[in-house]
């Protein structure tokens, strides 16, 4: 199985294995796992690629790939659900069916050498290069037949290597997704977990008959009474998505932006930004911090902030804007 993605001006070509199933070390759960109404917003994949260095000393391919599988084996016993599979119930919410079927894994080999690879063209680049360091079940477009999640190892010549990764966003979101790749990560490195997954999910379920006891405000009709003002201008224009790296000195030229009318008297690197620091920290499975890390079909329309790894100590912004607006963006942002 083999294709080609941009990288940079050259042809990324990967040639990839024939998938497997890794199951739960043991079997302990069957059933049923709950998912809330939060759950069903948005059934569709997200998917994530870490860039790794080749480890000093060694390690070879094999060895790369028996860690991922065995300890993926190992975590999905504490993550049971993830080895299931979704199915509908008769009230037409989703919920899984806890099969331990397993995740896919692929093995794959690349013609370049890592450094090759850009972050930001994976981020980009939606129908190539991504593609490429990502396994998606050829000819399945029902998701109650896919499994929850794919994990594919992509090595590169200089031996550094790629995990691309696609979860269900019914089954996770962003802070709980790296909290399983925290835990694997451990795991893989031979560690105990930190923060064992907590999977009752009774308190998430609503009451039967359901009892409202206080108003919930933002359900409240919002008080303008004409929006069309913002979204108008941009009807019909194209939406373009953009990664910007905000490095350190763009920090800090924001920071001062932030302070300049006195309103705000001290400013950190925005704790929404730093925020996102954690999938690079917590992202270990034994050859250290990922290099560069980057993300695809994210939710449309959104601004999605990532780590440029920590060597760079830069952060990416992700943002889907229309045309116009984004030239606006740009202009504000000094990009």
């Amino acid at each position: 199985m083999e294709g080609t993605g941009k990288h940079g001006g050259d042809q990324l070509s990967i040639k990839k294995s024939k998938p497997i199933l890794i199951e739960p070390e043991t079997r302990t759960h069957n059933g049923f796992f709950f998912l809330s109404n939060l759950d069903q917003v948005i059934t569709n994949f997200v998917h994530t690629v870490y860039l790794y260095k080749a480890k000093k000393g060694g390690g070879g391919r094999d060895t790369l790939s028996d860690i991922f599988k065995q300890s993926m084996a190992n975590i999905l016993v504490h993550y049971y659900p993830l080895a299931g599979r979704l199915r509908l119930g008769s009230d037409g919410k989703y919920n899984v069916e806890c099969t331990n079927e397993g995740v896919l894994f692929v093995e794959a080999r690349a013609n370049c050498n890592m450094d090759q690879v850009d972050v930001q063209v994976i981020t980009e680049d939606h129908s190539e290069t991504i593609g490429k360091l990502l396994y998606r079940s050829p000819g399945t477009e029902n998701i109650l037949e896919m499994p929850l999640m794919t994990a594919q190892v992509t090595r590169f010549k200089c031996g550094g290597f790629a995990l691309g990764l696609s979860i269900s966003h019914c089954m996770v979101d962003g802070i709980s997704a790296m909290e399983f790749i925290k835990s694997w990560a451990e795991t893989a490195r031979g560690m105990p977990l930190t923060t064992k997954p907590v999977l009752d999910r009774s308190i998430l379920r609503s009451r039967q008959p359901p009892k409202i006891d206080f108003p919930f405000g933002q359900y409240a009709p919002a008080e303008t009474n004409n929006l069309s003002n913002i979204t108008d201008p941009f009807q019909g224009e194209q939406i373009l998505t953009k990664c910007f790296l905000f490095d350190s000195n763009k920090l800090a030229i924001l920071k001062n932006m932030a302070m300049e009318d006195g309103t705000v008297k001290s400013c950190s690197n925005f704790t929404a930004l730093t925020a996102f620091v954690l999938p690079i920290e917590c992202a270990d499975f034994g050859w250290g911090e990922p290099a560069q890390f980057g993300g695809a079909n994210l939710p449309k329309d959104s601004g999605v902030f990532l780590p440029d790894g920590k060597e760079k100590k830069g952060i990416n912004l992700i943002l889907d804007l229309p045309v116009t607006a984004m030239s606006i963006f740009q202009e504000l942002m000094l990009l």
